[in-house]
């Protein structure tokens, strides 16, 4: 085998695998091919985006995807026929003359 120079285009990959990889790592593997295709374009690289997706591809750089959000509560159809207690005063006079609660779904 010859011992030849890197190409230019090899030169300018192993640039752009450095920046790639930078970019992925620093926005914590979440972006894909657009996304960081989209931060070279703004820093001033001239690359096109089938050039991202390969060095992407090489570097075996993969985005990680949210998982899907589960739906827990269903909206009954019909407004409930319990009548209204409270009256939505909900400031007791006294204490343990008042009772009520809440349901809160907080995603973690």
């Amino acid at each position: 085998m010859e011992n030849r120079r890197l190409s230019q285009r090899d030169r300018s990959d192993s640039a752009l695998n450095t920046k790639t990889q930078e970019l992925f790592e620093h926005h914590k593997k979440r972006y894909g091919v657009r996304r960081i295709h989209a931060e070279l374009r703004r820093a001033g690289e001239c690359v096109s985006y089938k050039r991202v997706q390969r060095l992407m591809r090489e570097l075996g750089l993969v985005s990680v995807h949210p998982k899907p959000r589960k739906r827990t509560t269903v909206p009954a159809e019909t407004a409930s026929d319990l009548p209204d207690l409270v009256g939505r005063e909900f400031t007791p006079v006294t204490l343990n003359s008042l009772w009520y609660g809440d349901i809160t779904y907080v995603r973690t």
